[in-house]
């Protein structure tokens, strides 16, 4: 597998071929390629001649599902919202 960095070394894609390495470097781009398959490119960085994963902050993934409204409560906000806009055109 290949997997292409950006010029701050963070994993930008992955590919099964080689890519094309001049249209790569027109961008400051390079590939690595690498017998392990990684399960998420999101998380590679290439640091000291190595890929390497990183892990995901665990405080940004609690802050969205904390900040995520429930779908009942959506709908209920909708409808408070559609009678105060049916009371204003009555």
């Amino acid at each position: 597998m290949y997997y292409i960095f950006n010029k701050e070394n963070n994993c930008i894609c992955s590919c099964d071929y080689k890519p094309n390495i001049d249209d790569l470097k027109t961008r400051g781009e390079f590939c690595i390629e690498s017998d392990k398959t990684y399960n998420s490119i999101s998380t590679l960085v290439y640091e000291n001649g190595k890929i390497i994963e990183k892990e995901l902050p665990k405080e940004n993934i609690l802050t969205i599902k904390e900040s995520k409204i429930s779908m009942s409560d959506e709908i209920e906000m909708l409808k408070k919202r559609i009678q105060e806009l049916e009371n204003t055109i009555s």
